[in-house]
């Protein structure tokens, strides 16, 4: 029966198939019956009282990747080749609840297993089994059905790995994270939040600011909620902040909106950290200028500050004829001094960042090569600062830090890598280099050579993707030397995914970071199957001589060149 079918049938009554002769009904039910069950998205076997599988649907075949005789009785409880538990250990089909539903005539539902295919594929699924019970309300067998829940629980997976890290981002930051309700309760703050207020997570969480703060503050913080919330606007300002005992601070404090899924305001969620450092310092500056001028004169960079509407320097520190050569004159009075002074292969990009970046007020850094006054050229990390006034870019601060030497090892680091790449390419052994997840870094060309692997790219690649044969015994050994163990054999029986097998000769072992934490393992094989077939032959030769003349009627015998004898039968 086709699709074609199925449907047509779908739309022919009930009552008219009844009225149609008996012979005619049956067949017409049977096609309805077959239609409905394969039209189902999940899978869905049945069996008799005895665990018979009778019948399945098209997606229980495409699941088990097998198609199960049916009444057959080998085929019993479930039409997998194999089930697991969760924990990986093998299930029999006999521990199925399907009989013990039968039994109890209760379904037992939201099992998770994982299924075996004939491929050697696994998939997790959820299981439901239910009684299957005739008119008279008897059990007669148990209708089972499942779904594959590989795309949930990687899924699950992904949400938990991103709750993790968010949770782990808002713990770890030293500032405050916050979000409220649309009537001002709290319902989410971080660690810093609390340790700021004096109290713990979950006595905040569910109060409101009239709970934590003076009146006259958590008001105000309230008005500025509702503006953010009206408007649908950030808000970005400073605030005075309370704590419990402890005298007034100033925060920076940045609020947002927060909505649902059909774009309503929910409430509001922000961040804020202390500032009052700053005020303290920002006052402290007023008061000794000339000493902040000493500073930034005797500071290891070159301290500058720009007029942004003329690009012209107001400001370079004595440090700029220390590093470039140029005396500071050159810098204030030189027209379009700096640019011409960039490297001509750094220019183009270097100042179309820096002006970009400047015309949306945006404090950047960046890194970029100016030729010094001898020609020599020198790396520069410049730190740029941007000032605006009522909403105009006025001024840029900034200083350049000489990073010619970290570029210069960087480079040569660079240089190491590519020799070390190069050195395990073309070593004559098979080598290969992992991470700690054991995605390949670096490996020989004998690698490739001895695991048939052609001139496959495997940067990036898990070995296990590679090898989809290796068993648990292997993973186990790759487990131990990543907590620090060397292992070796001088043989080993390696299975192919071909069906054939390889024997090998190997060393596991880790390689580590120059902080000494484990960065992955080095692995060194070699192929010797055709010796161990050789000595293996050489074995059978020798049994069979020895056999051939122990049973020789004549008197045999061996010496050497001493005369002395080596062998008699």
């Amino acid at each position: 029966m086709n699709e074609t079918d199925t449907a047509d049938l779908a739309r022919i009554p009930l009552e008219e198939i009844r009225e149609r002769k008996p012979g005619d009904a049956l067949r017409d039910s049977e096609l309805l019956y077959r239609g409905l069950l394969d039209s189902l998205p999940s899978a869905v076997f049945v069996c008799d009282r005895s665990a018979v599988i009778q019948d399945y649907n098209r997606r229980a075949a495409e699941l088990w990747g097998r198609e199960p005789q049916r009444g057959d009785p080998n085929e019993r409880f479930c039409g997998s080749l194999r089930l697991y538990r969760p924990d990986g250990t093998l299930l029999p089909h006999a521990q199925c609840p399907v009989m013990e539903v039968m039994r109890t005539g209760v379904p037992v539902p939201n099992v998770r297993v994982v299924i075996e295919r004939p491929d050697g594929s696994r998939l997790p699924v959820r299981v439901h089994f239910a009684p299957l019970r005739n008119p008279q309300g008897e059990i007669i067998g148990g209708m089972t059905s499942f779904d594959d829940i590989t795309e949930f629980e990687r899924a699950q997976t992904l949400a938990r790995q991103s709750e993790a890290r968010f949770r782990q981002l808002t713990e770890n930051l030293l500032v405050s994270l916050f979000s409220k309700d649309a009537d001002g309760r709290f319902n989410f703050v971080n660690r810093h939040f609390a340790t700021l207020v004096g109290r713990p997570v979950e006595e905040i969480v569910g109060k409101t600011d009239r709970d934590l703060f003076p009146p006259e503050l958590a008001d105000a913080y309230r008005r500025d909620d509702q503006r953010v919330m009206e408007s649908q606007a950030p808000l970005n300002q400073e605030e005075e902040h309370q704590d419990p005992g402890r005298e007034k601070v100033y925060v920076q404090v940045m609020k947002v909106p927060t909505f649902d899924n059909q774009g309503q305001v929910t409430g509001v969620m922000g961040i804020f950290w202390d500032i009052s450092e700053r005020r303290r310092a920002e006052e402290a500056l007023q008061t000794s200028e000339k000493r902040y001028a000493d500073l930034m004169n005797n500071l290891d960079g070159i301290v500058w500050e720009v007029d942004a509407r003329t690009w012209q320097f107001r400001f370079v520190s004595p440090q700029a004829e220390r590093i470039l050569g140029y005396p500071v004159s050159r810098w204030l009075n030189e027209p379009n001094f700096w640019p011409n002074h960039i490297h001509p292969d750094d220019r183009e990009a270097a100042v179309k960042y820096c002006v970009e970046s400047t015309r949306q007020a945006c404090d950047h850094d960046f890194e970029y090569r100016m030729v010094a006054a001898d020609g020599r050229a020198v790396w520069l990390h410049d730190v740029v600062s941007v000032k605006a006034d009522h909403g105009e870019v006025v001024t840029l601060h900034g200083v350049m830090v000489d990073i010619s030497n970290r570029k210069q090892t960087e480079s040569e680091l660079a240089d190491h890598r590519i020799l070390l790449r190069t050195l395990i390419e073309h070593t004559p052994a098979a080598v290969a280099m992992f991470d700690t997840e054991m995605r390949y870094l670096a490996w020989s060309k004998r690698w490739l050579t001895d695991d048939k692997l052609g001139n496959r790219e495997l940067g990036g690649l898990s070995h296990y993707e590679v090898f989809p044969e290796i068993g648990e015994d292997w993973k186990a050994v790759h487990r131990r030397c990543l907590a620090g163990a060397t292992e070796c054999r001088e043989e080993d029986a390696f299975p192919r995914a071909d069906g054939t097998v390889d024997y090998v000769r190997w060393v596991v072992q880790p390689w580590h970071k120059p902080s000494g934490q484990i960065g992955g393992l080095v692995m060194f094989t070699e192929v010797i199957t055709e010796r161990i077939r050789a000595i293996r032959a050489l074995r059978e030769s020798e049994e069979r001589f020895q056999a051939f003349m122990n049973q020789s009627p004549v008197v045999a015998w061996i010496k050497d060149d001493q005369f002395k004898f080596r062998y008699v039968n």
